[in-house]
């Protein structure tokens, strides 16, 4: 139990020397000893770790946390009171809409308002956040559609397709067999050529990744991945075996031969790809190597040897 303490406690130090000077209020899970919590960049516990898990995205807009206990979920406020009881199969952080998807008991997915009263009626076979376009994916009758918080359907999506939840202002989708993004009232503004497949969203800069395919009949087989701008225009070549969008760093973590490295807004390696695998948590950047994880800078220097066991994963795809 100390040990793990000692590489939580030396951990959040780094958080909070890396985030202090962008943001006074970063929240971040920690574990310990199997029970999940806050923590601050200061490194304090501001929500003790009594809960089976705690919501990556900890406090939502509103300063409600997500939280399962007893197999259950509910939400709490920053200073740990229960503000929406554990109820739920599953529940996750409020949109900047206001509203919250769960999971009833049944199996339904609907969505929920901060005092905890129902607005979207649990009625979907799956549901995926609000996104900052308004929108929502929803799984219906085996199929999936985007919804606005009234629950209208917006666009249609090929069904079965992954889903996958809009942070954009302009949404990834599959119409017709043809991949791009629609708008806010489900026109589509992008259509990409067959040879170009993306469900990723737009980052901060503006770009977004997309994969160069091989398609042969109702197969797809993926190539290289690369990067497009909001007007669908390619900037960086798609050159790598995998790739993830940027963070707001302005690194993107990208594959080639098998392992892992950044690059920057221009497509330039900027981190070499060197690493087994690669995370980024509120901008630190964690790498891994013989299964134990570091800590490196943005130029690629050590800042910690590979040392611990995990780090919490927050990928974009």
């Amino acid at each position: 139990m100390k040990s793990k303490i000692v590489i939580i406690t030396f951990l959040v130090a780094l958080i909070h020397n890396a985030t202090a000077q962008t943001n006074s209020e970063t929240y971040v899970t920690a574990k310990v000893s199997g029970k999940e919590g806050i923590i601050n960049a200061k490194g304090e516990w501001v929500i003790n770790p009594i809960y089976d898990h705690v919501d990556r995205k900890t406090f939502g807009p509103n300063g409600l946390a997500a939280v399962q206990l007893d197999g259950k979920y509910g939400y709490i406020d920053k200073n740990g009171k229960t503000v929406i009881e554990q109820q739920f199969d599953y529940a996750s952080s409020f949109a900047e809409n206001g509203l919250a998807r769960i999971k009833a008991n049944d199996g339904k997915w609907g969505y929920i308002d901060k005092t905890g009263k129902m607005i979207i009626n649990p009625q979907y076979e799956w549901a995926g956040d609000f996104g900052k376009n308004g929108l929502a994916e929803v799984r219906l009758d085996g199929n999936s559609c985007h919804i606005n918080k009234k629950g209208k359907i917006i666009a249609d999506v090929t069904p079965n397709e992954a889903p996958k939840t809009a942070t954009d202002e302009l949404t990834p989708v599959n119409q017709d067999d043809k991949y791009g993004y629609i708008d806010q009232s489900g026109k589509m503004v992008i259509t990409l050529p067959s040879n170009l497949y993306t469900y990723s969203t737009f980052g901060e800069n503006g770009l977004a990744k997309v994969s160069l395919v091989e398609r042969e009949g109702n197969v797809i087989k993926h190539l290289k991945d690369g990067f497009i701008d909001r007007t669908g225009k390619i900037v960086i070549e798609p050159q790598f075996d995998a790739a993830f969008g940027f963070y707001s760093n302005g690194l993107a973590k990208v594959k080639m031969n098998r392992l892992w490295g950044c690059i920057d807004e221009t497509g330039k390696i900027v981190i070499p790809t060197q690493y087994t695998s690669i995370n980024i948590v509120n901008n630190i950047i964690f790498v891994e190597q013989f299964r134990k994880w570091g800590i490196i800078d943005k130029n690629g220097n050590t800042i910690i040897a590979p040392t611990f066991d995990e780090v919490n994963n927050n990928e974009i795809n």
